[in-house]
């Protein structure tokens, strides 16, 4: 294996870098050649995992991700006026203006136990996420169906914008309750 550092204009094999940091470690700490083999595949671990696009879901979030497309629920804002929709993709472009490239919103799901960050434009993201019509979120077989297309293309989140309904479609292992609701209060 391979690794680049784009800030150094580098690139390094696995082996040539076991050996550096083996050798400098063992030399500064004089430990077994065991114990510095362990520690050196940990660090080596730690560093690829945060050079990395691919993240690990962990806890909570792990147990919910495996559930797939059965992972989904709705949340529904019933407002006394009509939803504007430019209002709506305003404010969440404001969001992932505000929260960057690691924006929640921009989380695609690559497995059951792995996701990334799209790298899309905002405004592409927003399209992507903003939905006009009845959502199905109280019709378990419509909601279903949505939940599978969903889980396929790798969204944990729809919202959709009927009337005076405000909906939104999220996968619990990154929208459970807590953040769902604080996400529909501030897109509202």
């Amino acid at each position: 294996m391979v690794i680049s550092v784009p800030a150094i204009g580098r690139s390094f094999s696995m082996s040539t870098l076991a050996t550096a940091f083996s050798s400098a470690f063992s030399s500064a700490f004089s430990f077994s050649s065991a114990f510095s083999a362990a520690v050196l595949c940990v660090l080596v671990r730690l560093v690829i995992r945060r050079l990395s696009t691919t993240k690990v879901f962990y806890g909570e979030d792990r147990r919910h991700a495996i559930k797939a497309a059965a992972g989904y629920h709705g949340f529904r804002l019933v407002l006394s006026q009509a939803v504007d929709p430019d209002a709506v993709r305003a404010r969440l472009r404001d969001m992932l203006a505000q929260e960057g490239a690691s924006s929640m919103l921009r989380i695609r799901f690559a497995s059951t136990k792995t996701y990334i960050f799209s790298t899309e434009k905002d405004s592409s993201v927003v399209d992507g996420l903003i939905t006009h019509g009845p959502s199905g979120a109280h019709e378990p077989v419509a909601q279903r169906a949505v939940a599978d297309e969903m889980w396929a293309a790798g969204l944990p989140l729809r919202v959709y914008i009927d009337g005076k309904r405000l909906d939104l479609l999220a996968h619990h292992a990154v929208f459970d309750g807590v953040r769902g609701v604080r996400l529909l209060n501030e897109v509202r």
